[in-house]
This record gives structure tokens, sequence and C-alpha cells, in this order.
């Protein structure tokens, strides 16, 4: 009976809402502005919140190792850099589900078979994003107990890891601005490999690191699925964007390649 009584206002709640949060910051800034069925101009909208999702994204995972005043994009608002590192995980999340709403809504039927195949590229790099941003939520607490710890050993890793996750972001802000199809993937490329190389290399010196019994067992254990999720997180931000950017025929080289994180 209380759901029937609440139907009728509906609509009355639906324009309150939609006059109150108009201006909210924390919504959808260019998909909200074209309606989901609109064609060629939908897929524009949804490829620019896309691209402002990806920058939303970076500023999270570098967040997470204080790098987010440091390296900043014209593409993230001041509303949502200030917020706190769970708050902007939240954000994301409500963006990543605004979008993918967005996307089953419009109206594919007029697209061309290049433009469903561009939108479809482009649900897959939102979804990347989002991946990469869990991953690195996940293993938050990690990364303080290491920024934290008495350990030379254990800060150690936090401190290589914040390099490389500076290093990795310019290069992936790189990416994003350069002028090439070919220059885009060769450094996409670039960024797979020095990804696979990274997992490796830090599995192999954390081995080492057991042999000479520098770790508990218990630190090795956290250290080996905190290195699995940080190069999980760097391999879908790179997936993420190699959707996004690449065309169809790039874009398959990848899907190729082996994996490397298990």
């Amino acid at each position: 009976m209380g759901v029937i009584v609440f139907f009728p206002f509906l609509n009355l709640f639906e324009r309150f809402l939609m006059t109150r949060f108009t201006d909210d910051q924390s919504s959808t800034r260019y998909i909200r502005m074209v309606p989901a069925r609109e064609g060629d101009l939908a897929l524009e909208a949804l490829e620019k919140e896309t691209k402002r999702f990806i920058h939303y994204t970076l500023d999270f995972l570098l967040h997470a190792f204080d790098l987010d005043d440091h390296l900043q994009s014209e593409w993230v608002d001041r509303n949502f850099h200030d917020k706190g590192f769970i708050a902007k995980y939240e954000f994301l999340k409500l963006l990543h589900g605004e979008i993918h709403s967005y996307y089953m809504a419009m109206n594919k039927e007029v697209l061309d078979e290049k433009e469903r195949e561009r939108a479809e590229h482009i649900i897959s790099a939102v979804r990347n994003a989002m991946f990469s941003a869990k991953s690195i939520k996940d293993s938050h607490g990690d990364i303080d107990q290491f920024k934290n710890s008495s350990s030379s050993t254990k800060y150690q890793v936090y401190l290589d890891k914040k390099q490389e996750m500076e290093e990795f972001s310019r290069m992936l802000y790189g990416c994003l601005v350069r002028p090439t199809q070919k220059a885009m993937f060769d450094d996409v490329v670039v960024l797979y490999n020095r990804v696979q190389q990274g997992y490796s290399a830090q599995l192999k010196k954390l081995y080492q690191l057991e042999a000479s019994h520098q770790l508990t067992e218990v630190d090795i254990s956290t250290l080996i699925n905190f290195n699995r999720e940080f190069y999980a997180s760097y391999k879908a931000i790179v997936w993420a964007i190699k959707d996004y950017l690449l065309e169809d025929d790039q874009a398959k080289y990848f899907a190729e390649l082996p994996g490397f994180i298990r």
C-alpha cells in the first residue's frame, strides 16, 4: 500500500531532484547534457566523459601515494581533487555506474558498425579504469602500513612504489596527449612491457628477501599480495588507455599478448 501511495509523487520528486542537483559537481559533466539516444552526439559525449573518468582515476591512484598535489590534470575538478581517498573512490563508483547506464540506454541502432565498435571500446576503458581503482583501493591498507613501517625493507617498498607510480603516471598522461595513432600505440606498448617487467622483477626481489630471512612469513605474504594488486592496477589502467586511444586493429594486438599477473 505504501508503494502504491508513493507512485503519484514520483514525477514530482524527479523534478525536485533534477533541479536540486543540476550544478552538483559529483555527477557527470558531458553525458548529462546529451540524451542517450542521440546517436553520434551521444557517442561523442560518452568519449569525453570517459576521458574525464580516466583522468579522475589517475588522480585517485596518485592520491594513494600522496602524489596528487604533485601531478595534476586540467581534466580534474578541484571539487574532486580535494576529496579524501575513500570519498574519491565512492565518487568513481558513482560515475562508473552513471556512464554504464548511459551506454546501456544509447540507441546503438542508429550507429554504424565502426561507431558501435567504438562505443564498446569506450565502455571497456571505463570498466578497466574502475578495476584499476579498485585494486589500489583494496591495497591501500598495505600502502599505509609500508609508509609508516619501522622496517627499512617495507618502507623502501613504499618509496620504490611511490617513485614508480609517479613515473608511470607521467607516461600515462603523455599517452593521452600524443598527436598520432602511431605514437600512442608505441607508448602503450612500452607501458605494457614496463608493467610486465616490473611485476616479474619485483616478485623475484621478494623471493630473494624471503630467502635471506629479511622478512617474516606474514610480511612476505603481504608483500606478494600487494605486488599482485599493484601491478594488476597498472595493467588495468594500461588496458583502459588502450581501449580509449587505439583503433580496433591496434587494440587487437594486446588481446594476443600473454598474461603475466597470477
